[in-house]
C-alpha cells in the first residue's frame, strides 16, 4: 500500500540583497524623519542672558538712591543723577534683554521686582554705601564687557563709564 503523498511547498526564493538604492532609499529617509522627530521634542530652557546681573544691580542701585534720596532730602542734587542714571541702566539693559530673547518667556519667568532699599542710618554713611554700589556696578560692568561683542559691549561699556563718574559725583 502507498500513501498519498503531498505536493511540498515551492521552494523559497532566496532573499534578495540589499541594493545600493534601497540603502540610499532608507538613509534618505532617517534623515528626513530625524530632524521631524526631533522637532517634536520639547526645547530646552533658554538659557539666562549674560546681561542679568547687571539688570540686577542697576535695579537695586536706582532703588537704594531712591531710598537715601526719601530719607536725606539735603542730598537730592547728588544722589538724584545716581537714581535717575541707574533707573535709565536698568531700562536699556531690560529692553537689550527683551530685545535679544528668541523665546518669548512665560509669566512665571517674569523678575521679581526688587524690595525698597533701606538707607543707613545717617547722610554720611549712605553715600559710602552707594558709593561703593555703584563702585561695583562698575567694575561688574567693565569685567562683562571683555565677553560681549557689538551693540551690547557698547552699552555695558558706558554703563561702567557712567557708574565710575556717578561713583565721583558722590564723593
Amino acid at each position: 500500500m502507498t500513501l498519498p503523498t503531498t505536493p511540498s511547498p515551492p521552494p523559497k526564493p532566496a532573499a534578495r540583497p540589499i541594493g545600493r538604492r534601497r540603502l540610499l532609499f532608507a538613509g534618505l529617509l532617517g534623515a528626513v524623519a530625524l530632524p521631524l522627530l526631533a522637532a517634536c521634542t520639547e526645547p530646552p530652557p533658554p538659557e539666562p542672558d549674560v546681561l542679568e546681573p547687571l539688570l540686577e544691580s542697576a535695579e537695586a542701585d536706582a532703588a537704594l538712591a531712591e531710598a537715601v534720596v526719601a530719607a536725606f532730602p539735603e542730598l537730592a542734587d547728588r544722589v538724584g543723577p545716581v537714581a535717575a542714571d541707574r533707573a535709565a541702566h536698568a531700562d536699556a539693559l531690560r529692553q537689550e534683554i527683551d530685545r535679544a530673547v528668541t523665546v518669548p518667556p512665560t509669566e512665571s519667568s517674569a523678575a521679581p521686582q526688587p524690595e525698597p532699599a533701606e538707607p543707613p542710618a545717617d547722610a554720611e554713611s549712605a553715600l559710602v554705601t552707594l558709593q561703593e554700589a555703584v563702585g561695583q556696578a562698575a567694575a561688574q560692568a567693565a569685567e562683562s564687557t571683555s565677553s560681549l561683542s557689538g551693540h551690547r559691549a557698547g552699552l555695558v561699556g558706558s554703563i561702567s563709564a557712567s557708574c565710575t563718574t556717578l561713583g565721583e559725583v558722590l564723593r
